[in-house]
């Protein structure tokens, strides 16, 4: 309605001034007299006026005209370089547009165009680049790099990382590599390359090599301090994996561990003080069947650091120091008198000892403080062995209902040596035999 109203003063504004016009026109056209020595030049107002207009429009057609002549003959001319730059502007602007639209091939046109004609080529071609790698015309796209590099030889880094990236998306993560190394090379500190590099490293899982620059991601601070732990704690779990895997297919001996213990030692302070390095270590040694040497290392950790799934490692450690062992875990358990992996490390190791009063008095306790799959299990093998059958069953059925067979988890008898027992170790139908005892 208000658009309605402001048009229609408009047009009422415009046929007063029409009339206003026309009325003056034929009320006094004027006299315009012009000398110039023995030239006299006379006319009405109103045709000085039209012939001046006529004139000027003459004199701006034949400049258009010789703008166009110049940029035809590739003469230097301020209007036409003007010219030129505003049409790359705009090719810029729609292909940025095609760009964010998904529309590679038009953005890779309009781009190309942009980047020949713009002041700006630089962001023009790596654009382009990029939309020919996402059409997979590599052809074009190393020819849209090459024209940037040509175009502003000093930003080698923007060019390189445009690439680099590009290598990425196409999962070419050797090129990638290489081109970052290059880059790392030129400026060793730079953060975005670092982040890079350590995103290649992880495609291709080379854990050795993004452990070594792990300090400069800390020194340059291209994580922060929770995603820099979490991605310590991947690299070297992966890596005394790695190490645990090579050595076992070396003889038994003091040598095997070496690999492992060499990793150990070669981690700073701090990292020796993660727990999920510590408990990674410990399994390792454990796998290398280094017994005592777990026993030593895991019995000095829990003394200054308790971890629950460490202590229920150190009760499944088979040593001759059974009595240290419990001993260890009686102290532990007077400060985490509710933990159930301690309360049931407790009972593993006083079934071995022969203690099943013991045994099934800890077992019972981890049962009412954290009710599991495990304690159940345990608690049905130690009934089992006591004679009482009928709440062994019931034990080992709640124990597979709490952890189903086809999750793939073997249940471990605790001590071994009792057909109840073997038989809630097994699944499917001998499931249904264990439920029907």
């Amino acid at each position: 309605m208000k658009n309605t109203v402001q048009g229609s003063f408009f047009f009422l504004a415009v046929i007063a001034a029409c009339y206003l016009f026309v009325h003056y026109l034929y009320l006094d056209s004027g006299y315009v007299l012009i000398v110039f020595n023995n030239y006299r030049l006379e006319s009405s107002l109103w045709s000085c006026v039209l012939a001046l207009f006529l004139a000027a429009c003459a004199v701006r057609l034949l400049l258009a005209c010789l703008r166009l002549v110049a940029c035809a003959l590739g003469l230097p001319s301020a209007s036409a370089e003007k010219v030129r730059r505003r049409r790359a502007r705009r090719l810029s602007n729609r292909g940025l547009i095609a760009f964010a639209n998904g529309d590679w091939k038009q953005a890779q046109k309009l781009l190309a165009q942009a980047g020949r004609g713009g002041s700006l080529p630089l962001p023009s071609y790596l654009v382009a680049a990029r939309a020919s790698g996402a059409v997979n015309d590599m052809a074009s796209c190393k020819a849209y790099l090459h024209r940037a590099e040509q175009a502003v030889p000093e930003a080698h880094m923007a060019i390189g990382i445009t690439q680099a990236e590009i290598q990425m998306a196409r999962q070419e993560f050797e090129q990638a590599l290489a081109t970052l190394k290059s880059l790392r090379a030129k400026a060793s500190g730079h953060a975005y390359v670092l982040k890079l590099l350590k995103q290649v490293y992880e495609k291709l899982s080379d854990w050795q090599a993004l452990a070594g620059i792990l300090p400069d991601l800390v020194r340059y601070r291209v994580l922060d301090a929770q995603d820099l732990a979490r991605l310590e704690q991947t690299v070297y779990s992966a890596l005394f994996a790695q190490a645990c895997t090579a050595s076992l297919k070396q003889p038994g001996g003091p040598q095997r561990t070496e690999a492992v213990n060499r990793l150990w030692k070669g981690l700073t302070r701090a990292q020796r003080k993660n727990s999920e390095l510590i408990l990674c270590y410990a399994r390792c040694l454990c796998r290398l069947q280094a017994v005592e040497e777990a026993e030593q290392f895991i019995r000095k950790a829990l003394s200054s650091d308790y971890n629950a799934r460490l202590a229920r490692l150190y009760s499944g450690l088979v040593c001759e120091t059974t009595d240290r062992q419990i001993t260890v875990l009686e102290k532990l358990k007077a400060r985490h008198p509710q933990d159930a992996d301690l309360l049931l490390g407790l009972g593993n190791l006083y079934s071995r000892c022969h203690r099943p009063d013991k045994a099934v008095e800890y077992t019972e306790m981890a049962l009412k403080a954290r009710p599991g799959a495990d304690a159940c299990h345990q608690l049905g093998g130690l009934l089992s062995e006591a004679g009482e059958y009928k709440k062994a069953t019931e034990y080992l059925r709640q124990a597979f209902r709490l952890r189903p067979c086809n999750e793939g988890s073997q249940l471990v008898p605790a001590s071994g040596g009792n057909d109840a027992v073997a038989v809630a170790g097994r699944c499917g139908s001998n499931r249904k035999e264990a439920e029907s005892g």
